[in-house]
This record gives C-alpha cells, structure tokens and sequence, in this order.
C-alpha cells in the first residue's frame, strides 16, 4: 500500500489467504497476498471479484462460502458508513510524520463523522514493536524462500567452471542492494543461536500484535491511520534505507495480523500525493471498499503534474 499512497492510487490488501498465491514466487509466506491496485477503489472492487476462487493447489487459501459472496462485489458498494465505528488511532498522528499527512488523516475523519461514522480516537500499543517484528520475520522468510534461487533457470546466468562460483556470481548479480540486505538479515535471524532471540520473539511480539488488533475490533468496524508518515519523495532523488522502512510503519500491521486493509488518496502535499488507510477485521472487504468509497468521493481526484 506504501507505493499506492506515493502514487496516488487505490491499493487493496484483502485478508490473507482469501486469494490464491499459486503460480506466485514467494517473499515472505506467512504474509504474502495477491494485493490489486487500481485508479479507484472500484478498480479494486472489481479485481478481488475477478480473482475469488477456490484453489485446490494452495493450501494456504481459505475454503469457504465467503468465496462465493464476494463474487460481484463491486455492483454491491455504497452501504457508506453511518453508524459505523471508526477508531483513529492516536498513535498514527506522532509528530514524526509530515504535518500535511496528519492533516489529510484528521480531514477523512472529519468526512466519516459527516456521513455517519462514529469516529473515537483509541490507541495502539505495539506500533514501533510491529514494525521491528516486521523486519525480523519477512526477511527471515524470504532468505530461506530464496535460498531455492540457484540463478541457472531464471535471471543472469554466466557462464563458469566451478559450481560454486556459478551459484555465487549468479546470485551476486541477480539481486540488488536492498534484496541482498534483507536476504542477510534474515539469514542472519535464523541462524543457529539467533533463532530464538530473534525470529521467535518476533513471532511473540506479532501474537501480541494481533491479540491487541482483535481487542480493538472488538469496539470498532474499522480503522483509520496514514498510510505513511511521509509524502511521495520527488522522482529520482536518493532515499535513506532506514527512512525506506520507518516508512512501512504503518501498513506492516495488516500484514502482520493478516487483515484486510485499503490505501486511498488523500490529497496532495505540494503537488505530491498523499495516502490514508484503512483497515477491517478478517473478511470485512465490503465495508472497507465502501468506507474507501465515502472518501474517495468526498476528496477526488489527485491532480498530480506529470
């Protein structure tokens, strides 16, 4: 969702293992989704309609009469948000984000509480724990997905007399600088005597993550927070890998709970757009789409300079 708020489009994250991931190559397999992205969220609407089935091949995909009421969902959006409860998580509004992306988040409560939407402020706990979490386990899942990698069938493959040299320089070549940092990590994460102090106590800390998320949709239907902290970076200019991941914040969340979630645009920040998201409990994709509509409808489009 981080490149659909810079972009200034709709990105929809369905509840994990609603669609099937066959045919995909794996990143990280607890967390993967096939996300849709679109100009509007009934863009979105439309290509989770489209991709619904059931799959016999993934066994990670759910099974179920949910399958089949998805199908058409798009022509049955605009349910709104009147009497919905929307928490606004406080957390979301830290003075470490870009003022406009803060003011962009209070504007589409204010559109929700004038539709309807019961809107609270509450609070999260495990925010900056999730986002550390986060970067323990992707990494460490897709160092040993990649590890399959051998760089004969797929991707640069030159030419040598020795294996080893062959898989080296194969895999050298064929990654860039932030896959080989977060093939290390994991690596390193999941290495013999790090395995428990690293990637176990992340796997704890997304327990707990989801154990507070649960609470909170307990009081609340849905959930609104930036999508970033920050605005869209100008094209072309150098980005500080450390700022590249305290800007996943806030959408490693629905990744880590394994909830649906939807980036819309919100704005613009001197010309560059903004994202607000939301976020559903597990299979809640209809009244996410139509709170999306609400704010889509309420802002309009981006117009964004070439």
């Amino acid at each position: 969702r981080q490149p659909a708020a810079y972009c200034g489009v709709v990105g929809l994250k369905p509840t994990y293992g609603l669609l099937s991931r066959r045919g995909l190559v794996a990143y990280a397999s607890s967390l993967d989704v096939v996300a849709p992205i679109g100009a509007r969220v009934q863009d979105c609407a439309l290509a989770l309609s489209a991709l619904v089935g059931k799959d016999p091949l993934d066994e990670t995909q759910e099974h179920g009469n949910r399958l089949e009421g998805l199908t058409g969902l798009s022509s049955r959006l605009g349910l709104g948000v009147a009497g919905r409860k929307i928490g606004l998580l406080v957390e979301g509004l830290s003075d470490r984000n870009h003022p406009d992306i803060n003011t962009s988040v209070e504007r589409c409560a204010e559109i929700l509480r004038a539709q309807g939407g019961l809107v609270e402020y509450c609070h999260l706990n495990q925010l900056e724990e999730a986002l550390a979490a986060y970067y323990i386990l992707a990494p460490s899942e897709a160092s040993s997905n990649l590890s399959r990698f051998d760089g004969l069938r797929y991707g640069p493959c030159s030419p040598t007399d020795n294996l080893d040299r062959l898989y080296t320089q194969n895999r050298s070549s064929g990654f860039g600088k932030e896959v080989k940092r977060r093939i290390l990590m994991g690596t390193f994460c999941l290495s013999t005597g790090y395995y428990e102090a690293y990637y176990g106590k992340a796997l704890g800390q997304q327990a707990a993550l989801q154990s507070e998320l649960s609470t909170l949709f307990s009081r609340f239907d849905l959930l609104l927070l930036p999508t970033t902290p920050d605005v869209a970076p100008p094209m072309g200019t150098a980005q500080d890998p450390m700022k590249m991941v305290l800007g996943d914040i806030y959408t490693v969340l629905a990744n880590l709970a394994g909830i649906p979630a939807i980036s819309v645009p919100s704005g613009l920040s001197q010309g560059l757009p903004m994202g607000v998201q939301l976020m559903a409990p597990h299979g809640h994709e209809e009244s996410l789409l139509s709170a999306a509509e609400v704010l889509e409808a309420a802002i309009g489009p981006l117009d964004c300079p070439l």
